[in-house]
């Protein structure tokens, strides 16, 4: 949305839209009905929805359905290069916060951001 207001011909300029956000059936993981992206700043929402662009959206339906589970992280973190353990290192935050905060005990996370890069492919 900022970048929409620094530039109105952003939707001509960039028709395409991909994006992380909202749920349709899912649960919502800041309430009952709401996704983080879109609660945190619903009028920016509105704006980047109505705005024109040929919008792709990933949303909570989607990118829960891409959960990493713990013994497949752990796999990354024995390989011999690097990237496992990147992986590895970058996700232990958030493993910790969905066991934590969102109650999933098995200590995986989802891919919600990733999932709307995948769109790309």
């Amino acid at each position: 949305a900022l970048a929409f207001s620094l530039e109105p011909r952003l939707p001509l300029l960039c028709p395409r839209l991909y994006m992380m956000g909202g749920t349709v059936l899912e649960a919502g993981n800041v309430s009952p009905i709401a996704e983080a992206n879109i609660a945190n700043d619903a009028e920016a929402a509105r704006r980047v929805f109505a705005a024109g662009f040929d919008l792709h959206v990933a949303p909570l339906d989607v990118t829960m359905a891409t959960w990493l589970d713990p013994a497949y992280l752990q796999s990354l973190r024995a390989l011999p290069s690097h990237a496992g353990g990147f992986v590895w290192n970058i996700t232990r935050f958030y493993t910790r916060a969905y066991r934590e905060v969102g109650g999933f005990a098995d200590g995986g996370m989802p891919l919600h951001d990733p999932s709307a890069m995948l769109m790309l492919l």
